[in-house]
């Protein structure tokens, strides 16, 4: 279970072939892989905010090593899913890389 900060709202979901990614406001963004228990069907993997953010649409590649996340600042941004255990919250928003810098 995840508790949110404060104000923070779930926005967006997008699946992929392990699991699914959630977005939201305040940077909230969220990684879930599918288990084999059917009690508990998806594990949290990690949970990052990234500064004030607000994600309206996230996307996975085919190899869900990639995922691009569209803000509500009109941001479209690129993040390693693929490594995403190795990440530390600390260095998440710096792992967020703007697909088109100055917009």
């Amino acid at each position: 279970t995840v508790l949110l900060r404060g104000s923070t709202r779930i926005e967006t979901i997008a699946a992929s072939s392990r699991g699914f990614i959630l977005g939201g406001n305040n940077g909230f963004f969220s990684v879930y892989e599918k288990t084999d228990d059917r009690k508990d069907p998806y594990m949290h993997i990690k949970t990052f905010y990234c500064g004030k953010e607000s994600f309206s649409s996230i996307c996975c590649n085919h190899n869900d090593e990639q995922v691009v996340a569209f803000s509500k600042n009109c941001r479209l941004l690129s993040f390693p899913l693929g490594s995403v255990d190795m990440i530390d919250e600390a260095q998440a928003e710096s792992s967020f890389l703007d697909i088109i810098p100055g917009g």
